[in-house]
């Protein structure tokens, strides 16, 4: 579940999107909307989880509806899952997360209009015009942004409840190029020891393939980003 502060729109997401739609082959495209395992090995096919369309989640006490970003995040945890090894009974979905039911409803309908507007090429190039490349939240909006994510989580006995937080207090967008840069830190600096699994709390990474962050840099990411002003919690429910 997803609550981001006031942000503004990333002229290179839009780009990038709009890239992904109009090269991709369209029946490749069908598979990675519809599989969200599409990043996992070819064996690994629990059942799947669908989308969060519209609903009223007690656990955080807000309307989900659903979130933009879902198609590409389902994908890249479920790969983590799949080198990991959770187990078959895992999965994994988000939502965006809204405190009154109106504007849950309103932000739904419009989420609506634009998935159906953007199947068309004039629109893309619209956007594409009046956000272009290299257009992002200005420096202020940067300070005084924030983002609070809460993971909600059951056993698969359905005895255990946990609900994780994360909050950051600047802007997604900005932190997004922080958890990059932190990245590339422990990769410069710690390298011999994440390919041991050596560092305090981290998974022994996989010899080769394509790494998501969970499975190269484990706890140690963690660990790195509270460094920075990001919080994580953890609560039994």
């Amino acid at each position: 579940m997803s609550d981001v502060g006031a942000t503004d729109i990333s002229g290179g997401t839009i780009a990038s999107g709009i890239e992904f739609a109009e090269t991709t082959n369209p029946i490749e495209l069908d598979e990675i909307l519809e599989n969200p395992y599409y990043l996992a090995p070819p064996k690994i096919s629990p059942k799947r989880p669908t989308a969060v369309w519209f609903d009223y989640d007690k656990r955080v006490k807000m309307y989900r509806t659903y979130y933009f970003m879902e198609l590409f995040n389902t994908r890249y945890v479920q790969r983590s899952s799949a080198l990991l090894g959770y187990g078959s009974s895992f999965w994994y979905t988000e939502g965006y997360g809204l405190n009154y039911y109106l504007v849950a409803l309103i932000y739904r309908l419009f989420l609506n209009i634009g998935k159906f507007l953007v199947t068309f090429r004039f629109f893309r190039r619209f956007l594409a015009n009046i956000v272009p490349q290299g257009r992002g939240p200005s420096s202020s909006v940067n300070k005084t942004g924030y983002y609070k994510i809460k993971f909600a989580g059951q056993s698969e006995c359905g005895t255990m409840e946990a609900m994780s937080e994360v909050y950051g207090n600047v802007d997604a967008y900005a932190s997004t190029a922080v958890m990059v840069a932190e990245c590339a830190m422990l990769l410069a600096f710690e390298k011999d020891k994440l390919l041991k699994g050596g560092t305090t709390g981290n998974f022994a990474a996989p010899q080769g393939g394509v790494l998501t962050a969970a499975v190269a840099f484990g706890m140690k990411l963690v660990e790195s980003l509270k460094t920075t002003g990001m919080t994580f919690k953890v609560n039994q429910l």
